[in-house]
């Protein structure tokens, strides 16, 4: 299920990679690598979006339609558009997580 968020997020929705036309491996290499680390920075400030009860902006307030992603880009966009001021910080909310412990103490 996520990866076909994830695959439509980096295919149909948002980063078109084909469009680059790259052949040479270590370019495209260093493209997607980029565009993973933005890809993970959209997601972030998507869930603090959400976070904020901003996501009603850009997304139906009834039930939610949009990805994280979206939800990012889409009020990136409307920021831009607008003049709107927003922050650029990468702190991730990922919820709280399990206490793991590797070695099992």
């Amino acid at each position: 299920m996520w990866i076909e968020e994830t695959y439509g997020d980096l295919k149909d929705n948002g980063f078109d990679l084909e469009r680059s036309a790259l052949c040479h491996f270590l370019r495209l290499s260093r493209l997607t690598l980029a565009v993973a680390l933005l890809y993970v920075w959209f997601l972030a400030f998507g869930a603090d979006l959400v976070q904020q009860g901003l996501r009603s902006e850009v997304d139906r307030t009834d039930r939610r339609d949009l990805s994280l992603f979206r939800i990012a880009w889409d009020w990136l966009q409307r920021a831009l558009l607008f003049d709107l001021p927003f922050s650029i910080s990468f702190v991730p909310f990922f919820g709280s997580l399990p206490d793991f412990h590797p070695c099992g103490w």
